[in-house]
Parts: C-alpha cells; structure tokens; sequence
C-alpha cells in the first residue's frame, strides 16, 4: 500500500506562527503603552482621542489573531481523508486568499486538492471553515445580511466603510 504523505511540513509551520505571534506581541505592547501613558494628568487628550487612536490597533490586532488561527488551521490539516478516496491530488504549493473580516483584510495560504479525471478541485480548509468563494467572512455575511433586512444595500455600505474602514460593493452586498 502506498504511503500518502499529507501532513505539511512542521518547521515551516512553527516559523510561520513564530513570526506572527511576535507581531502580536509587538501589537499588544503598543496599545498597552497607549493605555499606561495617557492619563487625564500627563495631557489634555480627552476620551474620544484616545478612542480614536486605540481603534485602529484593535482592528490590526483582530486581523492578526485570525491570521495565526488560519496560519494554525492551515498547517494542521490532515488531507489524507480526501486522498485516500484517489479522487483528488494535493497540489504542493499552497495559494494565499484574501478573506474580509470585520477587522479588515487577511491573507492566508492554503493547499488546493485537484480533481482527477474531470472533477472539481477545491480547497479543503475553506471547506472544513465554511468559507464562501465571495471573500467574505460568515461574520461579515451575517452582519450585512442582518443589517440589509433593515435598510438599503447602499446603507449597508456606508454602515461598513465607516465602521469598519471597507465595504463591499452594493452588488457585492445584494448578492
């Protein structure tokens, strides 16, 4: 019986997690810093400023720890459920994907099964997560298909440009 090699290679992995827990480490050192150096005494910076400053790191924050957890789900796949059925082939080279989450864009890899014969390929980790082909996270799908049941799909946009610095397009949001 042939031996199916299908577990990715471990160092890469622990290098991959290494590099993006220490830029979360970095991160959360700095709006620490912000939170131990402002005080109502030391400056004139009223709630709203500080508000303001903090947001944008907490939304790198969040795209950093749904990197790590994609970067972690990733190399810890398993293919060999879907290679031993001898339907499909792993292709050796993983391809990034652009996901848009509530905190902004993440990019992450992933390894795609090719179909043999005349079969569909696909990639077994937006499978397994419940990924769609739109680009969008299920949170951002839930949250603009809430918010569209209430207002108009331009609405919907303004809503997300503002808060969450990007929007789909209203096509994108209709559809």
């Amino acid at each position: 019986m042939q031996k199916i090699e299908a577990l990715p290679n471990f160092k890469d992995k622990q290098s991959k997690i290494a590099s993006k827990e220490l830029q979360i480490k970095k991160i959360q050192k700095h709006v620490l810093h912000c939170i131990y150096h402002t005080t109502p005494q030391s400056n004139d910076e009223k709630y709203y400023q500080f508000e303001t400053r903090i947001i944008p790191l907490v939304y790198h924050f969040g795209v950093l720890l749904i990197q790590l957890y994609l970067i972690n789900c990733h190399w810890s796949m398993d293919y060999r459920l879907w290679l031993e059925k001898k339907n499909h082939y792993l292709k050796k080279v993983a391809k990034s994907r652009t996901l848009k989450t509530i905190f902004g864009e993440v990019i992450f890899e992933r390894y795609y099964l090719e179909g043999k014969k005349k079969q569909e390929g696909f990639y077994p980790l937006d499978k397994i997560l419940g990924l769609t082909r739109d680009g969008f996270s299920p949170t951002v799908i839930n949250l603009a298909s809430k918010l569209a049941t209430r207002m108009s799909f331009s609405s919907v946009c303004l809503i997300f440009k503002k808060i969450h610095g990007w929007s789909a397009s209203t096509v994108a949001m209709q559809r």
